[in-house]
């Protein structure tokens, strides 16, 4: 997945949190998004500032819960 922007990313983490998808959630997976999320929304740069092993795991969590997308 190519991550386009900040506010798409933000837009897709509240969709997941709020679909069906977060019954099926593993706790680590449920922790990951809220961090992020936050770390995303408090932060004032407008680029998408994330590392490349948190690009790797919002890509997994995307791919996993593509259907609830």
């Amino acid at each position: 997945m190519i991550f386009m922007t900040k506010p798409g990313t933000i837009i897709k983490i509240q969709l997941l949190q709020c679909s069906n998808a977060k019954d099926y959630f593993e706790s680590k997976e449920r922790l990951f998004l809220g961090t992020v999320l936050s770390k995303l929304q408090n932060n004032s740069f407008d680029g998408l500032n994330l590392s490349s092993e948190e690009k790797n795991m919002l890509n997994m969590i995307f791919d996993k819960y593509k259907k609830y997308l």
